[in-house]
């Protein structure tokens, strides 16, 4: 594998891993979150982070034939 395909590969795994640190993140503020509206707006966000994860990791195995995971990361 060339340099220029390693570095893309990496740069899309840190995307990757960023987007599911985002997910975790917006699930457990809310799970703290004692407002409704805000606890619903919260876990729209972490759907939202999650549809990105399974586009970002279609796209790496699609176009670039890696394998990031069996399917999405457990939050």
């Amino acid at each position: 594998m060339d340099e220029s395909k390693s570095k893309l590969i990496e740069a899309m795994r840190d995307n990757w891993r960023r987007e599911v640190l985002g997910a975790r993140a917006y699930r457990a503020r809310a799970a703290r979150e004692k407002d409704k509206k805000r606890r619903g707006i919260l876990i729209r966000l972490t759907e939202m982070e999650m549809t990105i994860v399974g586009v970002v990791e279609a796209a790496i195995t699609y176009f670039l034939g890696v394998l990031l995971s069996s399917g999405h990361p457990t939050l």
